[in-house]
Parts: structure tokens; C-alpha cells; sequence
């Protein structure tokens, strides 16, 4: 099926969106009153959640429980801001690292 769609000119589906296309994602959802698979998107990769993430162990970060949805996006639009070229990364990667940056854990405390 795979080969079909390439013949026929058609992109596969990506796994995982980039960091950009997040980033889009969550412009356009707090654009629209946060309703829609948008927001959906924006809060599926910036909210903690364990349950989430499927394969290598996501990176751990300390952040304040308050730090709710549009405070971590505004953290990916500074990020991409100042690290362009990180637009193009998985989007899983770019908000755990940069979290993980912004709020380390301290030696012995829990993530």
C-alpha cells in the first residue's frame, strides 16, 4: 500500500509532528479559543503524561504542576525563536528537551 501511494505522488502520514508544526498547531488553537483537534495536538505533546509516550523513556523534567498548557507552548515558541533549525525535530524530543532544560531536577528529586 505504502509503495501505491508513493507511485501515485502521495506523502506517507508522519509519525510524529515537528516542533514547528506543534508549534502551529498550538498558535492556531489558542487562536480559536483552545476547541478542536488543534488544541488537542498542542496539549497531547506539551502536557505530562507517562502514559503518552511510546518507545525510549522521555527525558524528565521538574517543572511547576501549575505550569499549564499555554505557558509550556509559549516555552516552544521562545525555543524555536532563539534554535530555528529545531522546527524541523520531532516534536516529542523538542518540548522534553527543553523542559528538561528549563526545569532540571535537582539531585535525588523525583521527576
Amino acid at each position: 500500500m505504502l509503495l501505491l501511494a508513493c507511485a501515485w505522488g502521495a506523502t506517507p502520514a508522519a509519525a510524529e509532528p515537528t516542533a514547528g508544526e506543534l508549534a502551529a498547531s498550538c498558535r492556531e488553537a489558542f487562536a480559536g479559543g483552545f476547541r478542536g483537534i488543534s488544541a488537542a495536538a498542542c496539549a497531547w505533546y506539551l502536557e505530562p503524561c507517562g502514559a503518552c509516550t511510546v518507545g525510549a523513556a522521555p527525558v524528565h523534567d521538574c517543572a511547576p504542576a501549575g505550569l499549564d498548557t499555554r505557558a509550556r507552548a509559549q516555552l516552544l515558541f521562545e525555543y524555536l525563536a532563539a534554535r530555528p533549525a529545531a522546527a524541523t525535530e520531532p516534536a516529542a524530543a523538542v518540548v522534553a528537551a527543553l523542559l528538561a532544560a528549563r526545569y532540571p531536577c535537582a539531585p535525588g528529586e523525583e521527576p
